[in-house]
């Protein structure tokens, strides 16, 4: 029989499974890096512009649209959180969840899904990465560092010891400013061996 399709073939039942597949694969989105265009006041919200364009059946490439309202990627727990200065032109990923999240959105408390949606970037969060252009010095190899791109300004922390790095470094307080030493002070070579309070 003309274009009959022999379902014992192992060849043409792998094809299909793989267009199948590939067709479901498509549907679903997972994570891609993006370009914030737009940020809250308060930091927890992005506009973002997707950077990888989708290829057409003709081989042509459109860009994505913009997606709205995504929540920012903040680290943090208990009291204390590292909240970025986000920009207009940052770069960061998208990462989506596997159900609809607008509910939980709206409490942040246990919640059902709103709709069936699944695995797409409407119920994605923002994860901030700077990516490139940045230097880490050769002497903080090994420690933490908290710093700006060219390491002009910079917290670092090693085993054995945290350094402070600025051009001019300002320490402001709006409560009582209270140092107590117990290991000596150094200041220019000149030691005091001292355990006090300023």
């Amino acid at each position: 029989m003309k274009n009959s399709v022999n379902l014992n073939d192992e060849d043409l039942l792998t094809g299909a499974f793989n267009v199948m597949i590939s067709h479901i694969n498509k549907k679903m989105q997972g994570s891609l890096p993006v370009k914030v265009t737009k940020v809250s006041d308060d930091r927890k919200f992005v506009n973002v512009q997707p950077q990888i364009l989708v290829v057409d059946s003709e081989g042509g490439t459109i860009s994505r649209s913009e997606i709205k309202g995504i929540p920012i990627h903040t680290e943090g727990a208990g009291n204390f959180l590292i909240s970025f200065d986000i920009a207009v032109g940052d770069k960061g990923w998208i990462q989506a969840s596997d159900r609809d999240i607008s509910l939980f959105k709206q409490s942040y408390e246990e919640s059902k899904p709103n709709t069936k949606r699944m695995h797409s970037f409407s119920d994605a969060r923002f994860i901030p990465d700077i990516m490139t252009d940045f230097a880490i010095d050769q002497e903080d190899v090994g420690a933490l560092v908290i710093q700006n791109r060219d390491a002009t300004v910079k917290i670092t922390l090693s085993p054995s010891k945290i350094k402070l790095k600025a051009p001019t470094l300002d320490i402001e307080t709006t409560g009582l400013f209270k140092a107590v030493c117990s290991g000596g002070i150094d200041l220019n070579g000149v030691t005091i061996d001292a355990i006090g309070t300023a």
